[in-house]
């Protein structure tokens, strides 16, 4: 931003700030915050929005702080794959979207990539 390196996302679930932050600043504010104090900072903010989407009060609460965690889970004994780390091929709009809208809306009817690439950066062109 303005010719310095600053920090895009820092989150490891797909469309946080597209979703929870939709003002420009609220977004610069939560990548620049550090993930051990994101909790306290926007849990509020992040369950409003999920009341929003039809869920209670208290099941706002507990998946706007599955949103903040200090670090990215991954259970070594379940298989691999969004949630549960990410895959290359996982579409994890699609996976995450019925969580998010209280089973509203089940798919962005996109799609995973299947163009992939043998180096680096791995996938072709955005959609």
């Amino acid at each position: 931003m303005h010719g310095k390196l600053t920090k895009a996302d820092q989150v490891g679930h797909p469309a946080v700030n597209a979703l929870f932050n939709q003002k420009e600043e609220d977004a610069h504010r939560f990548n620049e915050t550090k993930p051990a104090q994101q909790r306290d900072v926007f849990l509020p903010q992040f369950a409003m929005v999920l009341q929003g989407l039809g869920y209670n009060e208290m099941e706002a609460i507990r998946l706007a702080g599955t949103f903040l965690l200090d670090i990215l889970p991954y259970d070594y004994t379940s298989p691999a794959g969004y949630p549960n780390g990410r895959k290359l091929p996982d579409d994890v709009t699609d996976a995450g979207l019925p969580r998010l809208t209280h089973g509203k809306i089940a798919t962005d009817r996109v799609g995973p990539h299947t163009d992939y690439l043998k180096e680096f950066p791995y996938l072709g062109p955005p959609h």
